[in-house]
């Protein structure tokens, strides 16, 4: 039985796949090259793969695709994203989903790259004209009694940063700073925390150790006394517990100035030494001595936000926040501000979105926040890049997509993506949802796919064909009505709707 199921699908692999021919001999050889190169990181060869690949077939998207590759290998980001965009501007492209796959997550790690270079500079980095952070409105509840919860708020603000991000990215004189960039980067600062050191950093030489005689007269004639001894509060306060310099003998006047500095540490004024007393010699002097604390990356009484916008080198801030109201309206209110003064850069923009017309109210809010923008000098008026008119439903799916897949929750982020789409988002969300719906498996092996038939052509099957052969092999190889086939359970085979034809590997048994 065996046997018979092996041969059958080696038959239908036949029959479906065309002879190769020299021109595509020369081809295959140039595209293994090249596979075989990135995968031993030898990016020079790669390229002599590449230049042989251009000559045979320029233009090609396999091409695009190949050298896209190559720039992710080098850590150029920027460069791939640049390759893949090529791929995802040809309509219709069979690349299309792969490349969509490859590039959110060449987004991401760009947006990573960026983060890390942020938190390891000495310096901020010089503000850009033009330049632009945009953060997620904040949610804000105040009374608890509008029924709307603070995860739909957080969704909604992330939505809305998404897309004034997106308008931005439409207008020649702004440079919005991407989304992933804010998130990381803000996770990072709020998860930050000092580096306790194992010594304090004291300045000036070091002392005796405080178990010793010296040690404690030393520490005696460095530190300055709160006040007068309480057995003689008339006297003017002294500079220094003990005046004279330390000597090496215990007399009444060493006493009687380790009992004031008893007596104003709340220890019983006995004039002799004991552990408490040491432990309280040493950490009065080690603050005494302690050299100020280098500045953290956020500043007390430094908002976050203007933190992250000094450190990525922007211009202009937005921030605010949302609030819900009754009937299930929702207030927002923002500014752009400047990170270098805290000063707005713009009046204080604020309106309500209506569930009834949350469209027309969606679109409005969009193109005042860009109209004063910096960058935008009163020249966005009535721009809306890029953004469709989505329903409150729409809004909040996409925000809590783009939330989960800063989780890691790329699958149900994907299902988000699609239900958004389908409640009329803007078209970006459609292949969001096919990108991060797709595993790394899943691109390897559509990466194969794609490959073998640039190489060998499509392979594909009659229906009759497919129809009779299907009992042979399988019981799990059925057609559909729009005579696209979906495969069962056997790991041995693989279909691609796209393509119409059977991939089988293995034995079937």
């Amino acid at each position: 039985m065996k046997r018979t199921l092996c041969c059958a699908a080696l038959v239908l692999f036949l029959l479906a796949a065309p002879v190769p021919g020299g021109e595509r001999s020369v081809w295959e050889q140039a595209v293994r090259r090249a596979q075989t190169a990135l995968d031993l990181g030898d990016l020079a060869l790669a390229g002599e793969a590449i230049a042989q690949l251009e000559r045979e077939r320029p233009g090609d998207l396999l091409i695009t695709y190949l050298r896209a590759r190559v720039a992710e290998s080098r850590g150029d980001w920027g460069g791939a994203l640049a390759f893949y965009g090529e791929i995802l501007t040809v309509p219709g492209s069979p690349w299309s989903e792969l490349t969509a796959g490859r590039w959110v997550r060449a987004h991401r790690a760009r947006a990573e790259l960026r983060v890390h270079r942020a938190l390891a500079a000495i310096d901020s980095v010089k503000p850009a004209p033009g330049r632009c952070l945009v953060l997620p409105l904040e949610p804000m509840i105040l009374s608890g009694g509008e029924g709307f919860p603070e995860d739909d708020l957080d969704a909604l603000g992330m939505a809305i940063a998404s897309a004034v991000i997106t308008g931005l990215a439409g207008i020649p004189s702004a440079e919005p700073i991407d989304l992933p960039t804010t998130l990381l980067l803000r996770r990072a600062l709020v998860e930050r925390r000092p580096v306790e050191e194992v010594h304090d950093p004291l300045e000036g030489p070091a002392a005796p150790p405080v178990t010793t005689l010296l040690g404690v007269l030393h520490r005696l004639a460095s530190l300055a006394p709160a006040g007068p001894p309480p057995w003689a509060p008339d006297v003017p306060p002294a500079n220094r517990y003990l005046a004279s310099p330390p000597g090496t003998e215990w007399t009444e006047t060493t006493a009687r100035a380790l009992a004031h500095f008893q007596s104003e540490q709340g220890l019983p004024a006995s004039g002799q030494i004991d552990p408490e007393t040491r432990q309280a010699l040493e950490r009065a002097f080690r603050a005494s001595r302690r050299k100020p604390a280098a500045p953290p990356v956020v500043r007390p009484g430094l908002d976050i936000s203007q933190a992250m916008g000094t450190m990525l080198g922007a211009r202009a801030v937005l921030s605010g926040t949302l609030e819900p109201e009754a009937e299930g309206a929702v207030r927002w209110n923002t500014a752009w501000v400047s990170p270098q003064t805290g000063l707005l850069l713009s009046p204080t923009l604020e309106g309500v979105l209506l569930e009834t017309h949350f469209g027309e109210a969606w679109a409005r809010m969009i193109e005042r926040i860009l109209h004063h923008a910096p960058p935008c000098a009163g020249r966005c008026e009535g721009e809306l890049a890029g953004e469709g008119l989505p329903n409150l439903e729409a809004a909040l799916d996409f925000g809590a997509a783009l939330i989960l897949v800063e989780e890691g929750e790329t699958a149900q982020a994907a299902h988000l993506f699609t239900q958004a789409a389908h409640q009329g988002a803007d078209g970006r969300v459609t292949w969001y949802g096919r990108a991060w719906g797709m595993s790394f498996e899943e691109m390897e092996a559509r990466e194969e796919a794609l490959i073998s038939e640039s190489i060998y052509g499509p392979r594909r099957i009659s229906a009759g064909l497919l129809r009779r052969g299907s009992w042979g092999l399988t019981g799990g190889l059925w057609r559909r009505e729009t005579g696209a086939a979906a495969l069962g359970r056997d790991p041995a085979m693989t279909f691609l709707p796209d393509w119409g034809w059977v991939y089988v590997t293995g034995s079937v048994e």
